[in-house]
């Protein structure tokens, strides 16, 4: 199983970006693009199109269609 953790450059560019990680293996918060629908107010559920189809970016088999 490949373990599912952000490398320090992604770590740097997403922060750089508004992105904020909680602790380490558990999620990632965004403040500036979160879904509306978003009823527990977290900011985890991410709202984007056009988003960059990268195993790197996005893990492996979450590629849209």
């Amino acid at each position: 199983m490949r373990k599912l953790e952000a490398s320090d450059l992604i770590w740097g560019i997403a922060t750089e970006c508004g992105l904020d990680f909680d602790e380490i293996k558990a999620m990632v918060i965004d403040h500036i693009n979160y879904a509306v629908t978003d009823v527990d107010g977290d900011h985890t559920f991410i709202a984007g199109d056009d988003l960059i189809q990268s195993d790197v970016i996005l893990g492996l088999g979450l590629k849209r269609l």
